[in-house]
Parts: C-alpha cells; structure tokens; sequence
C-alpha cells in the first residue's frame, strides 16, 4: 500500500501549504483535510480481495459509520482552522498538530 500511503502525506501536504497565510490572502479560501481511519464502507469490503485475500478488515470492531464521518466533515466546515487535517478515529476527532519547527513558517 506504499501508493495509497503517499497519496493520504500528499493530501496534508497539499493542505498545508495552501493553508499558509499567503494563499489565503490571495484567494480567501480555507483549505482543510479529514482523515478518517477504517469506515464500514463496500470499499472497505473489496479491499480485502485487492490486498490480502486473508485479511478481513469488515470484522474489525472499530470500524466507524459514514455518518460519524460526515460529522467530522460538519466539524471542519464550523471550524474553518486553515491548513488543518482533521483525524477521525473511532469516537473521536482529533486536529493533527503540526510540529512546532515548522510553525515559524507560519506568520
């Protein structure tokens, strides 16, 4: 899964850097990214086939509900934080901090 991998620290990367002040400024939009962790899902159902025929990732029991989802979406459109990245993990959500050493490229 190196591919999918890369492509999720895109996505935050991508968010980030249109997150700085200078995008902003520019356009007046807030950029933000939702990272849910395993969603009960038919993509989640043929993933087992596609990567490991003996894996089952639909008996995991911390699967979550699209609507728990979609509720994290709800939270970053009401918090307008820009450049965030916003975990949705069972139960929670959860803004991923950005290491302090790079927030002094932040203004």
């Amino acid at each position: 899964m190196p591919a999918y991998v890369a492509s999720k620290h895109g996505v935050v990367g991508l968010t980030r850097s249109f997150g700085l002040p200078f995008h902003y400024n520019k356009d007046e939009i807030i950029f933000a990214a939702l990272c849910p962790f395993f969603v009960e899902t038919d993509i989640l159902k043929s993933a087992n086939q596609t990567l490991d025929p003996t894996l089952d990732f639909s008996k995991r029991t911390d699967l979550m509900s699209p609507g728990f989802v979609a509720k994290g979406v709800l939270k970053i459109l009401e918090d307008k934080i820009n450049g965030s990245t916003l975990l949705v993990i069972s139960n929670e959500y959860r803004y991923e901090e950005l290491e302090e050493k790079f927030k002094i490229l932040i203004p």
